[in-house]
Order: C-alpha cells, then sequence, then structure tokens
C-alpha cells in the first residue's frame, strides 16, 4: 500500500511513542476527533467492530475516509464480545472474520489490535500474534491510560510526566466525545465520553514535550519492533528488506515500499 511508505518513514527512534486509540463504531470520530488531530498535524488509530449491527454504511465510508487520511483504523474484534473465556475455535472466528470483514469493507488489512473490554488471557496473546503485529495490550514498554468522563487534565499530566521520566511509551484509550454544545449523554457518545477540549488540552501540552512524538499505534508497534530487532545507527527510522518481512507476513502489500529502497 502506498500509504505505508509515509506510514513508517520517518519516525524517530530516539523519542518515546505517545498514542491515541479510540474504541467501537461512532460517526463522532471522523466529525470531531479527528479534525482535531488533524489541527496539530497528528494522527490516531481507531479500533472498530464491523460485525456489529450498528455499523451502517455511512461508517464504511466515514473509516475509509479515515484510512485513506493517515489515520490508521485496527481490530476491535468483529462484535465486541469478551474474548477471555472463548475456546480457541471461538477465538480464531473472532480474528479471522474481523479481518475478513474490514478488508472486504474497507479495502485494507488491520494490522494491529485491542481486546474488547481489555479483557484477555495468556492464549489470547499468543493467538493474536498469527494475525497482527501487535495488540494495544501488550506493547511493549508502554502504559495505557484510560480516558473517560471524569478524567481531569491535572491528572493526565502528572500521570505523563512520571510515564516519561520512566521511559514509558503512553497509550491513550477511550471512546467518544461530547462538545461543549451537548447537553445530555446519548449512545452516540460511547462509553464515558469526554470533553472534546480535554483531548485538545493534553495534544497542547504533548506539543511542548520533545522527548516523544504522536503517532498511530500501528507506528509505535513497529518502532518497538525496531528496537527489539535491528541495529540502527540514526535517529530517523528507514525501512529496510529485513524490516519489510515482518509487515510482508501479516499479508501487507509492501511492493510500492520495496520499489523505493
Amino acid at each position: 500500500m502506498d500509504d505505508y511508505i509515509a506510514t513508517f518513514q520517518n519516525l524517530h527512534i530516539d523519542k518515546l511513542s505517545v498514542s491515541f486509540t479510540w474504541d467501537d463504531n461512532f460517526h463522532r470520530h471522523k466529525e470531531f476527533i479527528a479534525p482535531l488531530f488533524s489541527k496539530y498535524n497528528k494522527k490516531c488509530t481507531f479500533y472498530i467492530n464491523v460485525g456489529d449491527k450498528d455499523f451502517t454504511s455511512q461508517l464504511i465510508s466515514n473509516y475509509k475516509q479515515l484510512s485513506n487520511d493517515g489515520f490508521e483504523i485496527g481490530s476491535h474484534g468483529y462484535n465486541h464480545k469478551s474474548m477471555k473465556m472463548m475456546t480457541e475455535k471461538e477465538f480464531v472466528d473472532q480474528m479471522e472474520s474481523s479481518i475478513r470483514e474490514i478488508s472486504m469493507l474497507l479495502n485494507f488489512r488491520p494490522i494491529t489490535f485491542a481486546f474488547p473490554h481489555h479483557e484477555y488471557n495468556s492464549l489470547n496473546v499468543e493467538l493474536t500474534k498469527h494475525y497482527f503485529i501487535e495488540t494495544r495490550n501488550t506493547l511493549n514498554q508502554s502504559h495505557r491510560i484510560s480516558l473517560k468522563s471524569h478524567t481531569k487534565l491535572s491528572d493526565v499530566i502528572q500521570k505523563i510526566d512520571q510515564l516519561i521520566c520512566s521511559n514509558k511509551n503512553i497509550v491513550f484509550s477511550g471512546h467518544s466525545v461530547k462538545t461543549a454544545l451537548d447537553k445530555s449523554t446519548h449512545y452516540e457518545d460511547g462509553y464515558e465520553p469526554i470533553q472534546l477540549n480535554l483531548i485538545n488540552d493534553i495534544l497542547l501540552y504533548l506539543e511542548g514535550i520533545k522527548r516523544i512524538e504522536v503517532i498511530t499505534f500501528e507506528q509505535a508497534a513497529f518502532k518497538e519492533y525496531l528496537k527489539q530487532n535491528c541495529n540502527y545507527t540514526q535517529t530517523e527510522c528507514i525501512l529496510s528488506p529485513y524490516n519489510l518481512t515482518y509487515l510482508t507476513q501479516y499479508g501487507i502489500n509492501l511492493d510500492r515500499i520495496n520499489s523505493i529502497l
């Protein structure tokens, strides 16, 4: 895919990664969240459930556009069922159904995964490695910060500072947002919707920190792979044929990238 050239070519190995991830299927992902990240020239990740009954044709169009605009679309399972107690067959069916439907409806293959309800076991983690390069819950040297309706900016800033001092990557997770004009909670807002202004304030704070870069979760996962498996001598992350093998095994078409190496 042409997009993978830009997706992985200009990452900074020496910087910590900060990724924002948003779960489930909401019109507000495209309507409010994506434009805010674009304002700061940043991208984030949306984890979707293509098997849910609310996955409408309009949402299909929304996520296609978001992908075309450089945002990552990942898998959140097929229909948002908890996987912790599933049999191996049930789990594999969820993985394969999700990948198949996303590939068919959105014309690309997701390469990262977020466990529904943050529930999983060791077998789930091992099986997921056959389908995705990484899961949000298991990225090396990372810590997840959950954004909820009661989250305070001061608490988030304190946590960011602590994690950066500990050399930890940061993965934010949330669902959807409310705006200043919203008067009541509605299902469209998602579970524990947060104020849009909070995201803006967090992004503004991160702008002043030189040790980090705000990138999609797939970019963060690829950086950790490089750190663990490759020798590098410069801060710019340049793709090599060796690294391409890592992505190709997940069914990603990288012919265009190969052509420029």
